[in-house]
């Protein structure tokens, strides 16, 4: 009797995301964001133009929000 996997998690990629926020003055303040995807068992991510070679692909993300 052969066994076989229910799902693969191949494709379904792992997220680290840290975000910050520091209040530069008062009204003033700077949000950052960094995420992190890592994929299991891939050489490379995408397709076309949006094609990176490698199981990770992360993003910065810089934010500044005023009040008034």
């Amino acid at each position: 009797m052969a066994l076989r996997k229910a799902f693969t998690l191949s494709m379904t990629p792992l997220l680290l995301s840290n975000m910050a926020r520091w209040s530069v003055m008062r009204g003033v303040d700077l949000w950052v964001r960094y995420g992190a995807w890592i994929y299991n068992d891939v050489t490379s991510i995408s397709s076309g133009l949006q094609e990176t070679s490698g199981s990770r692909k992360s993003d910065v993300k810089v934010e500044v929000r005023v009040r008034l």
